[in-house]
């Protein structure tokens, strides 16, 4: 059935094999986020078995499926206040940043005779969550104060809304204020968790602070390189997710589109998203931005582009490829992150494992 994810699992636990080597010779834990594959069990179970022992997720209903794992469970994203009552059910420890989510995680776990764990996030210039550093003392004490809740640690992110990357500044400033937060308290906190996989550049080359003992890894894990930078992960494996998907169409076609286009849009002619190469043979695959990112995918045939698409199907320009591709012959891709996710997401497009 297409189109298809393939999966090399062995290429899967290489990489996570390279990167949990790399961080116990550093001290530094490990939480798997698992968002990008939906809770697909066949490979979290795999992941299990070669020794992950803390999920991190996005979405209470994937988290609902690893009830039954011998896990710790995060919340990575900032849990909704109406969720309260499941994100305590269903996890171990939350991000959070906001006192009125924290109070009603607290209110949560004193209803079902527990203790919530609550790691604090801190803005460092990513601009996605995070508390402003001038108030995170602030925040950590009344933290401390909410019944059901355990300040479990401080946290950071990078690198996902602006691009901006860990540095061994801006992870220096984090660790001062790790500091500040903990004299404040009177006590260690147990985990100081430093980012994600774009933080594994600065693990691997011995530039993270020591007092940093904990990163949240998913994207490296599914594609072998160190996220934001497009590195390969050392000893790991490149590309381990490949899109299989069917040519429904070949025709030979002007690739410069003709008439008027939407009020707003750029004229055609004017529109760098469709130069004008003269006639051109495309192809028509069976797969749209509704199930996979298209732009996020690399064609095994170095000589096809891919050109745009809708929601259920895409373009692909064969002109120049050796082989001669007809209608239902399959095309292969090589997928990066914001392919794999939305393909692993989508009920529309099968998974196995190889």
């Amino acid at each position: 059935m297409y189109p298809r994810v393939d999966i090399q699992v062995e290429g899967v636990l290489a990489n996570f094999a390279a990167i949990r080597a790399a961080a116990e010779a550093r001290g530094v834990a490990l939480s798997l986020v698992t968002k990008a594959l939906a809770g697909y069990q066949p490979l979290v179970e795999r992941l299990i078995e070669a020794g992950a022992t803390s999920l991190g997720e996005a979405h209470v209903h994937t988290l609902r499926k690893y009830d039954g794992l011998p896990v710790e469970k995060w919340m990575i994203r900032l849990p909704l206040i109406s969720q309260a009552y499941d994100v305590v059910r269903h996890t171990d420890v939350s991000l959070n940043t906001e006192l009125a989510t924290i109070r009603a995680l607290g209110a949560a776990a004193e209803d079902q005779s527990k203790r919530h764990k609550v790691v604090i996030m801190v803005e460092s210039g990513d601009r996605r969550e995070g508390v402003l550093p001038d108030r995170v003392v602030e925040v950590c004490v009344e933290t401390s104060r909410v019944p059901g809740i355990e300040l479990h640690g401080l946290g950071t992110e990078f690198g996902c809304v602006s691009d901006v990357v860990p540095s061994p500044d801006a992870m220096d400033q984090f660790a001062r204020l790790v500091d500040e937060v903990e004299t404040a308290l009177g006590r260690t906190l147990p985990v100081i968790s430093g980012g994600s996989s774009n933080g594994l550049g600065l693990l691997i080359d011995g530039q993270m602070p020591p007092r940093i003992n904990h990163l949240r890894v998913g994207e490296t894990i599914l594609t072998g390189k160190i996220a934001n930078f497009g590195t390969p992960l050392p000893g790991g494996s490149v590309s381990p997710f490949t899109l299989s998907a069917e040519i429904i169409e070949v025709v030979d076609k002007p690739s410069l589109p003709s008439g008027p286009r939407a009020p707003g849009q750029t004229p055609v002619d004017a529109d760098p998203h469709f130069p004008d190469r003269g006639v051109r043979r495309r192809a028509l695959v069976a797969v749209g931005k509704q199930d996979v990112g298209i732009h996020s995918l690399s064609p095994h045939d170095p000589a096809i582009l891919i050109e745009e698409g809708s929601s259920d199907v895409f373009v692909a320009d064969i002109t120049d490829s050796a082989t001669t591709y007809e209608v239902g012959d399959i095309l292969t891709f090589a997928m990066d992150y914001f392919a794999i996710l939305p393909a692993m997401v989508s009920e529309f497009v099968e998974k196995r494992l190889v």
